[in-house]
């Protein structure tokens, strides 16, 4: 272990590879016997019989002793030949008998059963609605039929048995073991288990939810459904039934003939009444441990020691562990320190602090031949720490052990301009370019020690100078992208833009380069250039859709809204599930004063699931310009507030203030208040934060508090002009 973790860190070398191999064997046998130890201490089972971990939605009804019958949809948890586990949502009556039927496409188990068991589990009340409650019950079958003794075999083959084997089957052939969903998804995922029933054409076909998130929902059934299929669906939940029309977007075959299994992804094209609501709601019940775990249908795992097997092991690393780590950090820890402040490093440690930087600082100086290795850590964690004088000191201590060495030259002089030492750094770029060009030796380091030259001119502050040593470099070196670059980036800081882009025109003309041009274009807001340009690509490439786009954007730029909405609209033809496409016509129709109807059209989009910041910055920038706003949203600004307090990265500053002044405009004083006080507190120097606290005060008829603030901002805008007028 020493001397891995000595190579890996500081000097990895080929001739590891033996000892990886071995260390290889070493873990894969260890594992196989602390598994095999494990099974062997574990505690025998007590089941009379072995029940299959199947999720199918199970119709049920039971009467009780007053005759009231108590029906509904479940999931099941197992099945076996004597019975099976049930997930319901209401209370069953235990001890009497009734009738459970296991529906699945392409067969059916119905048969008599009575309640043996039952466990209740009751979540916390949620965004208004009721508490709700999960029944766990367990059935035994009374007298079950041949028939329905068959049907959960060939149930328990074709569902849990046969996909098992596929799946073992596939790792063994491929050497890899198949991942449990399809795809990553953008949004977060519960892995629930709720009964589905779809109505594909003429049929009803019924599966469970494999895991479900608030745009999709993934199945695993024996009903072949092409992909784009569209068909309404219900999903039979603990908080009601959620009503959706979905679309097959994704299938993956887990079964062969026979059994044709197969899993798919069916997203969410929209829901009918409160059914996005509910569906969030039932999504929040994740963060219920007393919910999620019957939501996901866990199963307790048996008891299998651990302790014991391994307690051999563990007692032997306790007794060398110590020496091996204690010998390693005294011999290694300045080194695991400078190693740990490299960003580049996959194993971050701790970032090296001032004072341990100093002391590593001081004694590698003080040897008389300091270790190259340790010299390049320290110059990277000198660098990271912005320390440019002691980075010069290191720099010059690499370069003298190598003269030779171009690299460490750069490093100098790129040191010597860090540290505001221009004049040095400019005698060491100009020693480089006088070797280099006498010598001959590789040009490409002429290039960068005369780039090096320029950027160095260029933070001393004379940014003519620089461009004129651009121009140098660029006469013996005209082919070169980057330079041209960086010297058209420096003619427009410099305001020249004429001149960058005869910079451009001198490049190779070629799609990256003229969008970069179209890009400077706008900048200067020539759009009328900006446009021709990019209607010559179109005509090369008609059906471009990044082309398409940039030209919308433009026209929205130009005001020409009309042209603009046209193009997203002819693109929306052609992708009409494209949420930025619809994003960005919602955004030209508000700026073109249509923000009746783009909030409308905003509406949809967070209906039908998309919860992108972008999308709800946009609705409520047509909230705030529109002169007719529904209830509905008014219902989707209270959403957006529950989506903001949940937020892990908190969005702009920007979307905090619409926010709260679309609540202000509501009358919802409370909460935008307590919004914006929070933010401002957060950020005290944004004035427009402060600004909208205080028009939020003077709405809520706050007026003293209002004027407070206003005061505050008048007074700091006059004593802003006061220095800016002295300054001048």
């Amino acid at each position: 272990m020493y001397g891995w973790v000595r190579h890996l860190l500081f000097d990895p070398q080929l001739d590891l590879v033996g000892l990886g191999i071995a260390t290889f064997l070493i873990l894969h046998h260890s594992r196989y016997a602390v598994a095999y130890l494990r099974c062997a201490m574990a505690p025998a089972s007590k089941r009379a019989i072995y029940r299959h971990r199947l999720n199918l939605p199970v119709r049920y009804e039971f009467k009780n002793n007053e005759g009231k019958t108590f029906e509904g949809i479940g999931v099941t948890t197992d099945l076996s030949d004597s019975g099976l586990g049930v997930v319901a949502y209401s209370s069953l009556p235990t001890n009497v008998r009734g009738i459970v039927e296991v529906i699945v496409n392409g067969d059916r188990m119905k048969a008599e059963a009575v309640i043996r068991y039952a466990a209740h589990r009751e979540g916390e009340a949620h965004r208004g609605a009721k508490a709700p409650n999960l029944y766990r019950y367990g059935l035994e079958f009374v007298d079950p039929t041949p028939e329905a003794l068959d049907a959960a075999s060939r149930i328990a083959q074709r569902f849990a048995v046969a996909p098992w084997y596929s799946v073992f089957e596939r790792n063994r052939k491929t050497g890899v073991r198949v991942r449990g969903h399809l795809s990553d998804r953008e949004v977060t995922r519960e892995e629930f288990k709720l009964p589905v029933i779809m109505r594909v054409g003429n049929e009803e076909v019924h599966c469970t939810t494999r895991d479900l998130s608030i745009r999709a929902m993934r199945c695993i059934m024996a009903k072949p459904i092409a992909d784009g299929t569209v068909f309404d669906a219900e999903i039979v939940s603990p908080i009601g039934p959620i009503k959706v029309k979905a679309r097959s977007t994704v299938a993956r075959v887990i079964t062969g003939p026979p059994h044709r299994v197969s899993e798919y992804v069916f997203t969410f094209d929209g829901f009918e009444d409160q059914g996005r609501s509910l569906l969030q709601s039932l999504l929040d019940l994740g963060g219920q441990p007393t919910l999620r775990s019957g939501l996901n249908l866990e199963h307790e795992r048996p008891r299998r020691p651990f302790s014991r097997p391994v307690l051999a092991g563990a007692l032997a690393v306790a007794v060398f562990s110590p020496v091996a780590i204690g010998v390693f950090r005294q011999v290694h820890d300045d080194d695991l320190l400078l190693a740990g402040s490299k960003r580049e490093l996959a194993l971050r440690m701790e970032k090296v602090n001032a004072e341990d930087l100093d002391r590593i600082f001081t004694e590698t100086l003080s040897d008389e031949l300091p270790d190259k290795r340790r010299l390049l850590l320290l110059k990277d964690a000198l660098e990271e720490g912005k320390r440019f004088p002691e980075l010069v000191r290191v720099c010059r201590i690499l370069s003298s052990q190598d003269p030779d060495d171009a690299d460490m030259g750069m490093a100098l002089a790129s040191a010597l301009t860090l540290a505001g030492r221009y004049r040095e750094a400019e005698d060491i770029c100009q020693h480089w370019v006088s070797r280099i060009s006498q010598e001959g030796t590789e040009p490409t380091d002429l290039l960068t020690f005369q780039v090096l030259q320029a950027r160095n001119t260029l933070a001393s502050g004379d940014a003519f100078a620089a461009l004129d040593r651009f121009r140098r470099a660029l006469a013996l070196f005209p082919d070169d992208i980057p330079t041209r670059k960086e010297y058209a980036g420096l003619l427009l800081q410099v305001g020249l833009p004429d001149e960058a882009l005869r910079q451009y025109a001198a490049i190779p003309q070629d799609l990256a380069v003229r969008m970069e041009l179209v890009s400077i274009y706008s900048a200067l807001e020539d759009f009328t250039a900006a446009e021709n340009l990019i209607r010559e690509m179109l005509q090369e490439n008609p059906s471009d859709r990044g082309f398409q786009l940039k030209l919308a954007e433009l026209l929205t730029w130009e005001k020409r809204y009309d042209e603009s909405e046209r193009i997203y609209r002819e693109l929306l033809a052609q992708n009409p599930y494209d949420v930025d496409i619809r994003i960005s016509l919602a955004e030209t129709m508000t700026w073109a004063g249509e923000a009746d109807l783009s909030l409308v059209e905003y509406g949809h989009m967070i209906d039908e699931g998309n919860d992108d910041w972008r999308l709800l910055a946009g609705f409520l920038d047509a909230f705030l310009g529109a002169e007719r706003r529904t209830d509905s949203d008014t219902r989707r600004l209270q959403w957006m507030v529950s989506l903001y307090n949940r937020a892990a990265e908190p969005p702009t500053l920007d979307i905090a203030g619409r926010l709260a002044t679309a609540l202000t405009l509501v009358g919802d004083f409370t909460s935008s208040l307590d919004m914006l006080q929070k933010a401002v507190k957060e950020n005290p120097e944004s004035r427009g934060l402060r600004m909208r606290l205080a028009d939020a005060l003077s709405s809520a008829g706050r007026h003293s508090e209002a004027q407070h603030h206003y005061r505050a901002l008048l007074s700091e805008a006059r004593e802003k002009g006061r220095s800016s007028s002295t300054r001048y």
